[in-house]
């Protein structure tokens, strides 16, 4: 019987899997992750610094992003689901849906993130992407991009159907369009919005649509839309 090694086995796994240290430095990295990087191998990822800002590809733009996305993981110990399009080192674009999880080392305490994606640009979901992307065109410059699919906020306490209620907003919806998409009465959707006004330290709806967008909302896509095409 063949031994397979600790980290031989993640070779096996469907996917891109990555595992990265708490300053996002990729410990591990498998051979579909390092090519859609631009690398031959985890061993020619490594040499050259095995970061997301030595990605040889026009994703490298999103360093930023990735590593933000860790941090978020990190900071809630909380999986983060995302939808997002990067632009590969074969001179294509690939719409991925992935997840980042804490990883948990002696103490119980997080050593930092796993990650896997998988590559669903020839599934139907697509469709789902370009109706998202198309919306927030306006918010965002770069073509490399991630959005999170989330039930609720947890860092700012929003419920579920808060973020659904924040979702529509910054799309331009009103509470009577945001109430006949969620099912719920204008006056529901207007307490909602209330609230989330309170726990982002809002004044009044302009503020709250631009404190929102500042801190990446417009990022966040709710799980039940997606479930239900809701868009």
């Amino acid at each position: 019987m063949q031994h397979i090694s600790n980290t031989e086995w993640l070779e096996l796994l469907p996917g891109s899997i990555a595992i990265k240290s708490k300053k996002s430095h990729y410990n591990f990295a498998n051979k579909k992750t390092c090519q859609l990087a631009g690398y031959k191998n985890y061993e020619a990822f490594h040499n050259a610094g095995a970061t997301d800002h030595v990605f040889n590809c026009p994703a490298v733009e999103f360093a930023e992003g990735f590593i933000s996305e860790d941090r978020m993981v990190i900071e809630t110990e909380e999986p983060l689901k995302i939808l997002g399009r990067y632009d590969c080192a074969d001179d294509d674009w690939k719409l991925f849906l992935g997840e980042k999880n804490p990883y948990y080392g002696d103490g119980n305490t997080v050593n930092g993130v796993i990650c896997q994606y998988l590559n669903i640009t020839d599934f139907n979901i697509i469709n789902t992407y370009m109706l998202i992307h198309k919306d927030n065109k306006k918010f965002i410059s770069n073509e490399n991009v991630s959005y999170y699919l989330t039930k609720s906020h947890g860092k700012l306490n929003l419920t579920a159907r808060q973020v659904e209620c924040l979702y529509y907003l910054l799309r331009g919806k009103s509470f009577s369009e945001i109430g006949l998409l969620l099912a719920i009465s204008k006056r529901t959707v207007e307490d909602h919005v209330e609230r989330i006004k309170d726990k982002l330290s809002c004044r009044n709806k302009q503020e709250l649509i631009e404190k929102a967008i500042h801190r990446g909302f417009i990022n966040i896509i709710p799980e039940s839309i997606v479930n239900k095409d809701r868009l």
